[in-house]
C-alpha cells in the first residue's frame, strides 16, 4: 500500500471518504459484510491496514505495537455493526478507504488537519509551530512551501518517513470566513459546538479536540467567540473551524478597571481603555474564561502575589475578608479585562491573563528588579524582561494618554504596571499604573515663595497659583500651577524643592502644571526616607565626597552609599546650580539662589566656602547620560549613627562654627521619642573631638571637627536597650460565612488579633439572617467565646442554612391529588401540610420539582401557564401539573384551553406591543425571561405591533430558522410588516414557539417577483419581502416563460441597491448570492456592459458604469473614449467588438450621446484604418491563435470607395502595396509615429491616430 503521502500527492481515488465522526455500524453498511470480513487469507476475506498521519497504526497481520497515533489495543480499526463511533473518522479529519478488490485488500488513511504560525521563513521554506494541542509529535517543523511570512497561519497534515520521523507533509493557507456571531452552540465541547453568523443561518462545526485551539490570543481555553462581535474564522478544508480571533484589532480590545459598584443590582465600572478613553459602564455579572482561582493586584506580597478574590471566580462580587471591607474592592478592581458589548452598551469582561509588575521601589524588595521603560527599547525591566514591539500598545493610565509601539512611549522609570503578553510572548498591551514619566514635564524649583490666585478663563474659570520666583532649568520663569492638584490636596509650592511638572496642559503660550512631583529636598537634604526620587535613591541629594571631571563627563562618589557613579554629558545637558543663602552670622538659613550652573559647579566639601555640596540627576537616558543635573551648595552636616536596642538610626549633626576654614565646629540637637529611657555606654568619635549626651530622648553635643577629615568624620554611640516592653503574641479567629462577630467589642473581620502579654481576647458571633447553628444545643443567635491570651485559637461554632421553602397550596379542586417532590416515587412529607379550611398546604424546599398527580376522573389539558410567577404545564396524557418551586403557588382550578399560553422570543433590538384588534393588551402578557414571553390564551393576543431599532421592519415567524416573510401576509409560515404596523397572528402556529426577528424590506422592480429570490414560489409573485440581516440569498433573472406565458426577462443580471439612494447599475452579485444588511434592498433586473478603454454613465443618476456592471434595462446611457495622461486611447467607439480588429459592417457609437441599454452590449475605443479608393493593398495582423491573417486585401478595381476596418491600439499591422511606393497618412499629412515604411511595405503600430493608407 502507497503510504500516505503518495495517497495525498499520486492521481488515486479513494472509494470512501469521510470528514465527520462516523458511526461503526454506518461505515460497515457502505463497505459491506464482505470487505468487513477480515482475513490474511484472500478467498476468506479482505486484509486490513490502518495509518494515522502517515503512521501504520493496524494490520492484519497483528496490531502494531507501540504505534504513536494508535487507538489501543481495544480499538476496532475494522467496523463493526454496532452503534458507535469508528475510531478512524471524526471532525478535523478527513478518513479515505482504498479497496483492492485484485488483492484483497482494505486500506484506511486518517488525514488530520492542524492548525500553526509560520515561525521562521528561508527562501522557500517554512518552519512551523504547531498552535493545536496535537500532532503530539512533530520531529521536523520545516516544509516546502512559498508565499507565505512569518506570523502567517497554515493548516498542515503529517505524514511519517523512513527514519520513523513525523514531519509535516502539506501546508496551506486556512479557508477564512468573516462575520458578526449571532448564535452560538451552548456547550464549548468541541465535538459537538458551532457557530452562526445568522440566525438560522448557516454552521460554522468545530474541529474536534486537540485540533481547535479556539481564541487565538486565549489559545486552547474553551471559550466560544463573543456575541455580537465580528470574528474571522479560520477553517480546514472541510469547513470545520480550527481557530477564530476578532476581526478588529484585538490589541485595543482590553481595558482596565479602575473601580466599579453596584448600582441598583448591576455593576457598573469606570474603565481606561487600551486607547486611554475612559468611562463609565454598565458589566455583566458574569465574567468568561476566568480560572478556578485568581489573586487581585492589590496589598501584594514580597512575591507579588496579591490577594484570592474569593469564589465565585467566573462572577463579580464583593471581596471580603482581611483587609476588605464590603462596597470598596471587587473581583475586577485594578485588573485588565478583554472585553466586548453588546448593542446597549453592557460590556462582558473575559480573562486576560494579565501579569503585575512592579519596580522594587514599589515592591519594597531589595532583590526585585528595577522596572523601568526606556523610549526605543524593545524590552521592559532588568532581570525579568518583558517583550515589546511597536505594535505593543502601552497606556498611561494615570494621564490618560496611549502609545503605540516602544519608539512612541516616553521613559517611565520605577514603574508599576499590568501586561498581558500575545500568543508569541510579546506584550499586547502595557497599563502602566504608576512611575515617573520623564517626556512630559519638566523641572522647576523656587527661590521665594510669591504667589498669586488666577481664575484661568476668567471668572468662572478654574484656579491657578501663578508663581513669580520659579526657576525652570535654572532660567527666571513664571509658572501656573492648579491651586488643587499640584502639591496634592491644595498644598503649595515651597523655596528649596526641586519639583517636576508630570502633567501639562499648553494653553496659548502658557504651559499649565496639573500635577507636580517632588524630585528632592534640598531643605533637609539627608533625609532619604522622606522623600522618593524619581530616579534610584542614590542619584538625589548625593553628597559628594569625591569627584572627577573632564570636560563632558563626572564621576562621583556619594557620601552615603560610597557607591560610585559616573555619568556622560553632552552639550544637551542641563546643570542648575542652587545655593542655600545665610544670614550674617553665617549659620542661620536665609534663602535660595538659583541660577544656570556647569560641571565646574561639581565639587567635593569645600571647607573655605564653609559649604557642602550634593548632586541630584533628576533625569538621565537610561544610558548613563545626565540629561537634568540640580547641583546644591549648603552647610555641611555630619552623620551620628545612634545604636540603641538593636536598630541604628542615622542623625545629623548641623555645622555651627568656622574657624579659619579649619576645624570647624558642629552642634547636634535631635530628639526621637524612641530614646526616652535610654542612656549612654559607649562613644566613640573619629576624625573630631568632643562628647555627646542623651536625657529624656533628647541627644545633643558640641564637637570640634579635625583638619581635612572630609568625609572621614563618623560619631558612633551604642546605647543601652530600650526599656521593657511587653511582648506581644497573637490570637488566631476561625471564623465561618454564617456569622458577623465582634473583638473586644469592635466590628472585626480579622482572622488574627495582636496582643500583649496579659491581655486577652473575646469574640461575640452573631448569626447573619438564613443560618442557624450547626449544634443544636446553642439557642441563642449570638455566641460569647471564653477570654484567649496569646498563642490560642478561638473557633466560632459551625453554622448551617436554613433550607427556603415555598408554599405549595391546592383547593378543593384538587381533591385526591397527591404530591410528588423531585420524583414519582416521593411522596410530599405529609408532616410539613397545614390546611387552611378546605386547602392544602405543602412547604417544599426551593429549587425542588413537583408532580400534582390528578385523580384518573380528572379532565386535563395541554395546557403551559404562568400562576403566580411560576411556570406550570398541564400535561393531559399523565393528568398532571409539573411545576419547579420558584416562589409560593396556590392551584385553584384545572385550567381549560382559554387558559394555554404560548411562548413568544423577541429579537434583541426589537420592541412589540400586544395587540387585540386596536387594543393593547400588553399588560395581560407575561415576561418571563430576557427578551421572552409567555401569553395567555384568554388575553385575545391576535397581533403584534412591531418595532426594531436598526431595521425598517420585523418579522413574526412560528419557524426559528425562517429567513424571510411575506409582506402581503400570503404565506403562513412567516409574515413581516414595517415599523409601527401590525402583523396579524392568526395563520401561525401557537402551539410552535413564536418568533419575532429584526428584518429589512426588500423591493423587487423590473418584474422581479419573490419566486425569483432562492425559488421561493410560496411567495410567488410578491414585490416585496421581508428578510432578516445577516441571511445569504440567492436571486437570478427569471427563466424563459413557458408557450403562452409572460417573458419577465428584462437582463441578464440583477443589481443590488442598499439603501434609498437610487441605483441602476451595479455588479451582478457572484452566484447570485447578496447579503442582507439592516438597510433596505432593491433588486432590479439589468443588462451586461462590458467597456474596453470607454468609460460611461449613466445619465438618469451620473452613476459610473464600470466594465461588467448591470445596467438596469431601457436605460439611457452616455459613452466616452478614456485618457491616459491626459490623451484619449482611441479614436473611435465600436459597440460589440470582439477580437483585435473589426472590417465589414461595424457599427459605431457617438461620444456623450443617450444610448439605451436593452440587451448586453460592449464598447470598445479602437483605432480607424482606412484604405483609400482604389488602391490595391494587403493588410496582415497577427489572429489571437498566433498567426498572422489577413485583415484587409483590396484589388485597386472594386474598392471604388475608401475601405476601413478598426484596430485596438497598441496593435501591430503589416501592410504590403506591392510594387507602389506606400504612404502612411492622417488624411492629410504624413505620419511617421509608430510607422516603419520600407518602399510598398510598412510595419505600423496602431496608435491614436485614424490613419488612410494610399500610394501615389
Amino acid at each position: 500500500m502507497l503510504d500516505k503521502n503518495e495517497i495525498i500527492t499520486v492521481a488515486l481515488t479513494p472509494d470512501y471518504v469521510y470528514t465527520e465522526g462516523k458511526d461503526q455500524d454506518v461505515v460497515w453498511k457502505d463497505l459491506g459484510r464482505t470487505l468487513c470480513n477480515e482475513s490474511t487469507d484472500s478467498d476468506k476475506g479482505y486484509a486490513w491496514s490502518a495509518y494515522v498521519n502517515g503512521e501504520l497504526v493496524y494490520s492484519t497481520d497483528g496490531k502494531v505495537e507501540n504505534a504513536y497515533y494508535g487507538y489501543g489495543d481495544k480499538a476496532n480499526y475494522v467496523p463493526k455493526n454496532v452503534d458507535d463511533t469508528y475510531v478512524m473518522t471524526g471532525k478535523g479529519a478527513q478518513t479515505e478507504i482504498y479497496v483492492d478488490d485484485g488483492d484483497a485488500t482494505v486500506t484506511v488513511v486518517e488525514i488530520n488537519y492542524y492548525i500553526g504560525e509560520v515561525t521562521r521563513v528561508s527562501d522557500d521554506t517554512i518552519t512551523v509551530k504547531s498552535l493545536s494541542l496535537e500532532p503530539a509529535r512533530l520531529n521536523i517543523r520545516t516544509a516546502k512551501a512559498a508565499g507565505y511570512d512569518v506570523e502567517d497561519l497554515v493548516v498542515f497534515t503529517v505524514d511519517e518517513n523512513e527514519d520513523d520521523d513525523f514531519y509535516i507533509c502539506e501546508v496551506f493557507e486556512p479557508d477564512t470566513a468573516t462575520g458578526t456571531i449571532k448564535r452560538v452552540e451552548s456547550n464549548t465541547d468541541s465535538e459537538d459546538s458551532y457557530v452562526r453568523f445568522e440566525v438560522g443561518g448557516d454552521k460554522y462545526s468545530y474541529s474536534g479536540n486537540n485540533h481547535i485551539v479556539y481564541d487565538l490570543d486565549n489559545l486552547n481555553v474553551k471559550e466560544h467567540p463573543t456575541l455580537e462581535e465580528e470574528y474571522t474564522l479560520y477553517r480546514d478544508p472541510n469547513g470545520y473551524v480550527l481557530a477564530f480571533e476578532l476581526a478588529e484589532d484585538e490589541t485595543l480590545n482590553y481595558l482596565y478597571v479602575k473601580d466599579s459598584d453596584e448600582e441598583m443590582m448591576d455593576w457598573v465600572a469606570k474603565v481606561i481603555y487600551a486607547d486611554a478613553t475612559t468611562a463609565k459602564v454598565d458589566v455583566k455579572e458574569s465574567l468568561k474564561g476566568t480560572p478556578n482561582q485568581y489573586n487581585n493586584f492589590y496589598d501584594l506580597d514580597k512575591n507579588g502575589k496579591g490577594d484570592d478574590v474569593g469564589a465565585p471566580y467566573d462572577k463579580v462580587h464583593w471581596m471580603a475578608g482581611a483587609g476588605y471591607q464590603k462596597n470598596v474592592h471587587t473581583s475586577i478592581d485594578g485588573m485588565v479585562w478583554k472585553y466586548s458589548k453588546n448593542t446597549s452598551g453592557a460590556h462582558t469582561l473575559s480573562w486576560a491573563d494579565g501579569v503585575y509588575l512592579a519596580d522594587k521601589t514599589v515592591t519594597g524588595v531589595a532583590t526585585d528588579p528595577e522596572i523601568d521603560i526606556y523610549n526605543g527599547r524593545a524590552y521592559i525591566g532588568d532581570g525579568r524582561r518583558v517583550i515589546v514591539d511597536q505594535k505593543t500598545v502601552f497606556i498611561d493610565v494615570e494621564n490618560e494618554k496611549s502609545y503605540t509601539g516602544y519608539d512612541a512611549v516616553p521613559n517611565v522609570k520605577d514603574a508599576e504596571l499590568i501586561y498581558v503578553l500575545d500568543r508569541k510572548g510579546v506584550a499586547d498591551v502595557v497599563f502602566i499604573l504608576d512611575g515617573a514619566i520623564y517626556d512630559d514635564g519638566f523641572y522647576f524649583t523656587l527661590e521665594g515663595s510669591a504667589r498669586e490666585s488666577w481664575l484661568r478663563g476668567g471668572k468662572g474659570g478654574d484656579r491657578y497659583w501663578h508663581y513669580t520666583k520659579s526657576y525652570v532649568d535654572g532660567v527666571k520663569e513664571d509658572v501656573y500651577v492648579d491651586y488643587t492638584n499640584a502639591g496634592g490636596d491644595k498644598d503649595e509650592l515651597v523655596p528649596g524643592v526641586l519639583y517636576k511638572a508630570t502633567r501639562i496642559e499648553e494653553d496659548g503660550d502658557i504651559s499649565y502644571i496639573e500635577k507636580v512631583e517632588v524630585v528632592a529636598d534640598f531643605r533637609d537634604v539627608e533625609d532619604t526616607e522622606a522623600y522618593s526620587a524619581l530616579a534610584d535613591e542614590n542619584k538625589q541629594n548625593m553628597r559628594v565626597s569625591y569627584a572627577r571631571k573632564n570636560g563632558y563627563s563626572f564621576s562621583l562618589v556619594d557620601a552615603n552609599s560610597h557607591k560610585e557613579l559616573q555619568y556622560t554629558t553632552n552639550a544637551d545637558t542641563r546643570f542648575v546650580l542652587v545655593e542655600e543663602t545665610y544670614k550674617r552670622d553665617g549659620v542661620t538659613h536665609d534663602g535660595w539662589t538659583v541660577s544656570v550652573g556647569s560641571i565646574n559647579d561639581i565639587e567635593v566639601i569645600d571647607y573655605d566656602e564653609k559649604l557642602n555640596t550634593y548632586v541630584t540627576v533628576a533625569q538621565e537616558d537610561g544610558k548613563e547620560v545626565a540629561e537634568v543635573v540640580y547641583i546644591l551648595k549648603t552647610n555641611t552636616r555630619y552623620p551620628v549613627e545612634i545604636t540603641a536596642g538593636g536598630t541604628t538610626k542615622t542623625y545629623w549633626a548641623e555645622m555651627t562654627k568656622w574657624e579659619d576654614g579649619r576645624r570647624p565646629e558642629a552642634t547636634l540637637d535631635v530628639y526621637d521619642a524612641d530614646l526616652i529611657g535610654v542612656t549612654i555606654i559607649d562613644q566613640k568619635i573619629t576624625g573630631a573631638i568632643g562628647t555627646l549626651t542623651l536625657t529624656n530622648g533628647r541627644l545633643t553635643g558640641d564637637i570640634t571637627i579635625n583638619e581635612n577629615v572630609n568625609d572621614e568624620l563618623k560619631i558612633e554611640v551604642e546605647t543601652t536597650d530600650p526599656g521593657d516592653k511587653p511582648a506581644t503574641d497573637k490570637v488566631a479567629i476561625k471564623a465561618n460565612e454564617g456569622v458577623t462577630y465582634t473583638v473586644n467589642g469592635e466590628p472585626s473581620t480579622a482572622t488574627s488579633v495582636d496582643v500583649k502579654d496579659g491581655e486577652t481576647v473575646t469574640v461575640v458571633a452573631t448569626l447573619k439572617d438564613g443560618y442557624k447553628w450547626a449544634d443544636a444545643a446553642i439557642t441563642d443567635k449570638t455566641w460569647t467565646s471564653a477570654a484567649a491570651k496569646g498563642g490560642e485559637t478561638i473557633t466560632i461554632p459551625a453554622t448551617e442554612k436554613i433550607p427556603v421553602t415555598f408554599d405549595l397550596s391546592l383547593t378543593p379542586a384538587y381533591t385526591g391529588a397527591k404530591v410528588y417532590v423531585n420524583n414519582v416515587e416521593t411522596l410530599a412529607d405529609e408532616t410539613q401540610m397545614t390546611a387552611d379550611g378546605d386547602t392544602r398546604i405543602w412547604k417544599i424546599a426551593e429549587g425542588a420539582k413537583v408532580i400534582v398527580q390528578l385523580p384518573d376522573t380528572a379532565t386535563v389539558n395541554d395546557v403551559a401557564t404562568v400562576i403566580n410567577g411560576v411556570n406550570v404545564s398541564f400535561v393531559s396524557a399523565t393528568k398532571r401539573a409539573e411545576l419547579t418551586m420558584t416562589g409560593d403557588v396556590t392551584l385553584s382550578k384545572i385550567p381549560g384551553t382559554a387558559d394555554r399560553v404560548w411562548n413568544v422570543v423577541v429579537e434583541d433590538g426589537v420592541t412589540v406591543t400586544w395587540m387585540n384588534g386596536a387594543t393593547d393588551v400588553s399588560d395581560k402578557v407575561v415576561e418571563v425571561g430576557e427578551n421572552t414571553y409567555q401569553v395567555p390564551e384568554s388575553a385575545g393576543v391576535n397581533g403584534i405591533k412591531v418595532k426594531s431599532a436598526n431595521t425598517s421592519g420585523a418579522i413574526v415567524t412560528d419557524d426559528k430558522d425562517c429567513m424571510l416573510a411575506s409582506a402581503a401576509a400570503s404565506w403562513t409560515v412567516a409574515k413581516g410588516a414595517a415599523n409601527d404596523g401590525t402583523i396579524n397572528l392568526s395563520s401561525l402556529d401557537k402551539a410552535k414557539t413564536i418568533y419575532v426577528y429584526a428584518a429589512s424590506k426588500i423591493e423587487l422592480k423590473d418584474s422581479l417577483q419573490a419566486l425569483d429570490i432562492m425559488g421561493m414560489t410560496a411567495l410567488g409573485e410578491e414585490t416585496t419581502v421581508w428578510a432578516r440581516p445577516g441571511v445569504t440569498l440567492n436571486v437570478y433573472t427569471p427563466d424563459a416563460p413557458a408557450a403562452g406565458g409572460t417573458d419577465r426577462r428584462k437582463g441578464d443580471g440583477i443589481i443590488v441597491q442598499y439603501g434609498a439612494d437610487d441605483v441602476k447599475a451595479g455588479f451582478n452579485p457572484h452566484n447570485g448570492e447578496f447579503k442582507v444588511t439592516e438597510e433596505d434592498i432593491t433588486l432590479r433586473q439589468g443588462w451586461k456592459v462590458t467597456l474596453n478603454g470607454v468609460t460611461a454613465t449613466v445619465k438618469s443618476t451620473g452613476e459610473t458604469i464600470e466594465s461588467g456592471m448591470r445596467v438596469a434595462n431601457n436605460e439611457n446611457i452616455q459613452v466616452k473614449i478614456a485618457e491616459e495622461n491626459g490623451k484619449k486611447v482611441g479614436t473611435t467607439v465600436v459597440k460589440n467588438m470582439t477580437g483585435n480588429y473589426v472590417t465589414g459592417s461595424v457599427t459605431t457609437q457617438a461620444v456623450d450621446t443617450d444610448v439605451q441599454v436593452t440587451a448586453r452590449v460592449s464598447y470598445t475605443a479602437a483605432t480607424k484604418v482606412s484604405v483609400a479608393a482604389n488602391k490595391a493593398v494587403t493588410v496582415k495582423i497577427t489572429e489571437s491563435n498566433g498567426m498572422l491573417g489577413t485583415l484587409v486585401a483590396t484589388n485597386g478595381t472594386t474598392n471604388t470607395s475608401e475601405t476601413d476596418f478598426y484596430v485596438l491600439p497598441g496593435e501591430v499591422i503589416e501592410v504590403d502595396a506591392g510594387a507602389q511606393t506606400l504612404e502612411v497618412t492622417d488624411g492629410t499629412d504624413p505620419v511617421t509615429d509608430g510607422v516603419n515604411l520600407a518602399g510598398g511595405t510598412a510595419r505600423i503600430t496602431i496608435k491614436t491616430t485614424d490613419l488612410t493608407l494610399t500610394y501615389s
